[in-house]
């Protein structure tokens, strides 16, 4: 079955042609006095850079105007894609980075200039070893005082673009990559881990452990493998979760599994659709949103709703499709007071010669 929807309009949140005005990765969320609060990867170069930061925006008018962006999370590394939830009286903000390492062999894999290879690395070399061993990691940042000001950096075990989900008995779940090495990365794992506060987390544990006992045909996918998860926690009791598969040639898909007895056991993913990553979104009418990027031609934004909890989605929605290039996505959903949908995702606008803009999309059900 294939849901209605009528586009309302479509918008900027922030767009800039400063040097180091590329936003990218945003995700959204609604706080409890109605504020918009989206946070993004912000004041960049490029897609990969030493240079980038976390910021935030706010909208009291329901989409309609943003303020400006502001500085939350601003470590010497590259902080990159930012989540953000809502917790109790509390905002949530993460985040993570990348390694000196990291940066110095994307310089040498791309094809930039010399001049471009001596800017990032006059960056680097006031970065030292001490800073990076303190600062490397997957950040969490928290407001007590509805997104004003946020207090100190703690890390989490674990890291995904979308951040972490709020559980029916009030825990907070994070599901992702654990933060390795570029070695260990290679394992190429997804795991889970759990809080009380949002500092102090339990030990990860793994979400697809090979015991022997899973079928794994379903992990035969062409050398592929999962990364960016999201979470979504039902009223039914039910964790829904969404995995990007990446796959050779820059070829994404989005995979699901579910929870329905609060992560003791883990039900194997079963593919749905092209596309990635992964973000669900719970509407007041009892319908899950998947939204996601679509990287092949044409490039966009889209959706499909399931309204069986996630046990099976319904066909596509395009909520655009004139994406510039293949540098675009990350959409994240949030409700309006009406009942409609905000999604919120990054791309080139067309009067934009090399940066990415946050943009939006409002829609609603017909």
């Amino acid at each position: 079955m294939k849901r209605e929807i009528e586009i309302v309009r479509h918008g900027v949140i922030v767009e800039s042609e400063h040097i180091l005005g590329n936003f990218n990765w945003p995700s959204i969320a609604r706080m409890a006095d109605g504020t918009l609060a989206m946070v993004c990867s912000g004041e960049r170069y490029e897609h990969i850079d030493p240079f980038g930061k976390v910021v935030i925006c706010y909208s009291k008018d329901e989409g309609k105007t943003w303020t400006c962006p502001a500085t939350v999370i601003d470590t010497l590394l590259d902080d990159r894609d930012a989540g953000v939830v809502c917790w109790k009286d509390k905002l949530i903000v993460t985040s993570f980075n990348n390694s000196r390492a990291f940066q110095n062999r994307c310089l040498e894999i791309y094809n930039h200039s010399e001049n471009r290879k001596n800017f990032f690395r006059s960056y680097m070399n006031y970065i030292t070893d001490e800073y990076e061993a303190k600062h490397l990691g997957s950040m969490v940042v928290i407001s007590k005082d509805a997104g004003y000001t946020f207090g100190e950096v703690h890390y989490a075990p674990v890291m995904s673009p979308h951040g972490m989900a709020v559980m029916n008995d009030g825990r907070l779940l994070y599901i992702g990559s654990p933060f390795l090495s570029p070695e260990e990365v290679k394992e190429r794992k997804i795991c889970y881990s759990i809080s009380e506060n949002g500092i102090d987390w339990s030990e990860s544990k793994e979400l697809f452990p090979d015991t022997g006992e899973r079928d794994k045909n379903w992990m035969e996918r062409k050398q592929s493998y999962f990364c960016e998860p999201h979470a979504l926690c039902l009223p039914s009791g039910r964790i829904l979760i969404g995995l990007r598969e990446e796959v050779p040639e820059k070829h994404f898909n989005v995979w699901m599994a579910h929870s329905d007895d609060g992560m003791k056991t883990v039900s194997d993913p079963v593919k749905v659709t092209a596309g990635s990553p992964p973000h669900l979104f719970y509407h007041s009418t009892g319908v899950v949103i998947l939204t996601y990027g679509f990287r092949n031609a044409p490039y966009g934004q889209r959706v499909r709703i399931s309204e069986d909890d996630g046990t099976t989605f319904g066909e596509e929605i395009v909520l655009r499709n004139d994406g510039i290039d293949w540098d675009l996505g990350y959409p994240a959903t949030a409700e309006l007071a009406d009942g409609s949908l905000i999604s919120v995702y990054y791309q080139r606008t067309a009067k934009q010669k090399r940066n990415n803009s946050i943009c939006y999309t409002v829609w609603k059900f017909r």
